[in-house]
């Protein structure tokens, strides 16, 4: 049985290791923002608390993201401390298992997980958008997207003196073309022109070919085409290219977002990969916490232990990095991404549970 004293006591430093490593962590990506930032608009004035706007709306995202290692560094800081306070040969000694040890860390670790995938995650793509908004306004960068609407998709276009609201029901990448599209034209001072409604449009060669197109203007009777043909600096990828990325979408969000995308012809890997990468996260929290476990044994000393926190930070590293190339070859070669996100994870939980078996006597 667990002692409860020492069950807390083990919960209170992982926590604290865990904090430490957050908020060294944080404060490097502080730096690293404030250089990115000022680099992206070195010719742009502004203000001090837009500044700061810009620096805090990204950090969530970034802390999000990188949760993994930041718990496999606190692992690692877990065992040191236990290691150069003697109290982890005393815990062995008292006759209780790596895995004992390791069951309070990964309850903590477990709990995290699902705080960030359910709360944490769709706070920090609020503030994301928010913070992409705010830079493209001060570098007055063309911040038109592509809109999922209730029935497919909108582009907007500005061409020549016009200005083009493109809206379709489905689209098909791989033949270029849309269906059951509508494109509602007006002048520079946004005042109708004329709207143009079409069963099938082709886009290619910087043309819009519409088949069966009726135009409506400012006469009662729309007029029928066969075959209408506009200009356009378009291309079918303007459809796709300018979505709102996945990481300005909420968790809870995402599969519905997905279902639609996926009826109006959109492609949806990188949006089912972010899903699932969030969705396993407790998974992978956990499976770098028994990776962090292997560079412990019962016989490590303390001069053992200072040559091998290099050796598991630099490995922990390459290891979590290697499985995120792994999931995307393994989706663009044709894997299903909930496999291709939870293969390498298995692997890697697996992995270390031989490794850790291997180096303890099970207890």
């Amino acid at each position: 049985m667990f002692p409860k004293t020492l069950f807390s006591y083990l919960i209170r430093t992982y926590l604290a290791r865990f904090g430490i490593a957050l908020g060294i962590i944080s404060f490097g990506l502080i730096l690293a923002n404030i250089f990115d930032t000022l680099n992206h608009l070195r010719a742009v004035s502004f203000s001090l608390p837009i500044f700061l706007q810009l620096i805090t709306f990204k950090l969530p995202y970034l802390m999000v993201e990188i949760l993994p290692l930041i718990a496999f560094i606190a692992t690692l800081a877990f065992f040191e401390y236990l290691i150069r306070s003697n109290e982890l040969i005393t815990i062995f000694n008292a006759g209780f298992s790596i895995w004992k040890i390791l069951m309070p860390v990964l309850m903590v670790v477990i709990v995290i997980g699902i705080v960030s995938t359910t709360i944490l995650q769709p706070i920090s793509s609020i503030l994301i958008e928010s913070h992409e908004r705010l830079e493209a306004k001060l570098s007055k960068k063309n911040s038109d997207a592509t809109l999922l609407v209730n029935k497919g998709v909108m582009v907007a276009e500005h061409y020549g003196a016009e200005r083009r609201f493109i809206s379709a029901e489905a689209v098909d990448i791989k033949n270029h073309s849309l269906s059951k599209i509508t494109i509602l034209l007006t002048d520079e001072n946004n005042l109708f022109v004329n709207r143009i409604d079409a069963e099938k449009a082709i886009i290619e060669h910087n043309e819009i070919k519409l088949f069966k197109a009726n135009i409506f203007g400012h006469e009662i009777t729309p007029i029928m085409h066969d075959n209408f043909t506009l200009l356009t600096d378009l291309t079918i990828n303007r459809f796709t290219a300018n979505l709102r990325p996945p990481e300005y979408i909420s968790f809870w969000q995402l599969p519905e977002k997905i279902e639609k995308m996926h009826d109006t012809g959109m492609p949806t890997t990188k949006y089912r990969l972010y899903y699932y990468n969030h969705l396993f996260k407790t998974l992978m929290m956990a499976s770098l916490v028994m990776l962090a476990a292997c560079f412990t044994s019962k016989r490590q000393t303390r001069k053992q232990d200072n040559r091998k926190i290099f050796l598991a930070i630099a490995g922990g590293f390459t290891i979590y990095l290697f499985s995120k190339i792994i999931v995307s070859i393994l989706t663009y070669n044709g894997l299903a991404p909930i496999l291709s996100t939870l293969l390498p994870i298995l692997l890697l939980m697996f992995g270390s549970i031989l490794m850790i078996l291997h180096l303890h006597e099970i207890g």
